[in-house]
């Protein structure tokens, strides 16, 4: 914890004045993400849902926390001014920061009231800010890094949904490899006769009526059979095999997306 302010100051003199209020704000700002959290999984609860929180949850609530904070202070602050003095005080509701803030020489009293509003998750949950100050509005762009770090953990949140479908997609060719892939030849005529494939379904030579279309042969029938029996479980076993490839694509997509939200993240 910061012993004074004029201590603050005097090891923080080259930082703007974003970066000011963050070092000193960020023990504050761990406890609103905390907060918003408890809020969110209690809301997903009284919908019996067991929300589990997520490293996106968590980087996105931190990234959302300092959005709204610096958009406060943005509509009456520079990059240029000086901060003085910055006290928060959490309560049962939100959070109050009183501050003083120096520009050109004169200081300006500076206080902010920030409510919790929202619902049951983090593009909705947020802090409402009702600020008080004598100094006079000017928009600055404080808040722009943090705004441009907020799109693109949105864009890890579609990375993140690409990937939840990809390892739908890697289950389904796991599943099917685990249930066919091992099978001999003998136990997929087992499987296939036992489902009633036409190929095993067909009638006996002496229940034929067009006996003619086989060389009027009980042989070359029987022949003919047992080839597209074989034609078909081999026809099996090349699926299977496209479904190693598959596996192997997917999880080489799933691998490169992984990567990619890691470094979005």
């Amino acid at each position: 914890m910061i012993n004074s302010y004029s201590e603050f100051l005097y090891e923080n003199k080259n930082q703007s004045f974003k970066d000011q209020v963050l070092t000193v704000l960020e023990p504050t700002i761990l406890q609103i993400c905390e907060r918003m959290k408890q809020n969110i999984i209690e809301a997903y609860a009284k919908k019996d849902i067991d929300y589990k929180w997520t490293q996106f949850d968590q980087q996105m609530t931190r990234i959302s926390v300092i959005v709204d904070m610096l958009k406060s202070f943005q509509k009456y602050t520079k990059p240029s001014d000086v901060l003085v003095t910055l006290v928060p005080r959490e309560g049962s509701k939100g959070i109050e920061i009183t501050a003083q803030i120096e520009r050109d020489g004169q200081v300006y009293d500076y206080y902010t009231h920030a409510v919790y509003a929202g619902g049951y998750n983090i593009q909705r949950e947020h802090l409402r800010y009702l600020t008080k100050t004598k100094l006079p509005k000017v928009n600055s762009d404080l808040a722009s890094e943090y705004i441009n770090k907020m799109k693109g953990l949105k864009k890890a949140e579609r990375l993140q949904v690409d990937i939840r479908d990809l390892e739908k997609r890697a289950k389904y060719f796991e599943d099917r490899i685990a249930e066919v892939g091992h099978l001999t030849d003998d136990q997929w005529a087992e499987r296939l006769e036992a489902e009633g494939h036409w190929a095993w379904d067909r009638p006996e030579w002496k229940d034929m009526t067009k006996k003619h279309n086989f060389n009027n042969d009980e042989d070359f029938y029987n022949a003919e059979g047992l080839r597209l029996q074989q034609e078909h479980i081999k026809r099996m076993k090349v699926g299977v095999e496209r479904d190693r490839d598959s596996l192997k694509s997917v999880l080489k997509a799933i691998q490169k997306a992984e990567a990619k939200l890691e470094t979005l993240l």
